[in-house]
């Protein structure tokens, strides 16, 4: 099942949601609250596309986000998300702007083991990926506080 969001502050960047389970009980007015908030503190040169450029988040297993992580980061085990930027390519009409995976098992046995309710968990894997949409990284110290600080802000704002 797809589900299209539309952004008020960048009026042609939307989600779209692939596989999201029948039994997920995330309202989608709570994603479009996080993707609001984390487009809203961006600076408006990283998003200054002139198409309609989605960003796609694909809800998968364990297994599924086990092999993506090997194919592409050589770590032959599963992780939580995983994303791509595609914002510096010369973007096409409908080409996707970005790409995050979340593995809903992973989320459910990390919100399980911290105590965390899953939905709260799950906005925090939703806009952890998204900051690394728009460049944000955590392979320092300074980098990892500063993307912190800025999940933990939006992340506040909920």
């Amino acid at each position: 099942m797809k589900y299209y969001i539309k952004n008020k502050f960048l009026q042609k960047m939307k989600l779209i949601y692939q596989n999201l389970p029948d039994d997920f009980n995330l309202q989608i007015q709570q994603l479009e609250l996080v993707f609001n908030k984390v487009i809203s503190n961006q600076k408006k040169e990283l998003f200054q596309l002139t198409v309609e450029s989605p960003i796609q988040i694909n809800f998968i297993t364990d297994s599924e986000i086990q092999d993506l992580n090997f194919k592409y980061r050589g770590k032959n085990k599963p992780t939580d998300v995983l994303s791509w930027s595609f914002i510096d390519k010369d973007l096409k009409p409908h080409e996707l702007a970005g790409e995050l995976y979340v593995s809903l098992d992973t989320a459910k046995k990390q919100s399980t083991k911290n105590n965390i309710p899953f939905n709260i968990h799950l906005c925090f894997l939703i806009t952890h990926g998204l900051l690394h949409v728009f460049h944000y990284d955590h392979n320092t110290d300074q980098e990892e506080h500063e993307m912190d600080l800025v999940t933990q802000e939006i992340l506040n704002k909920l």
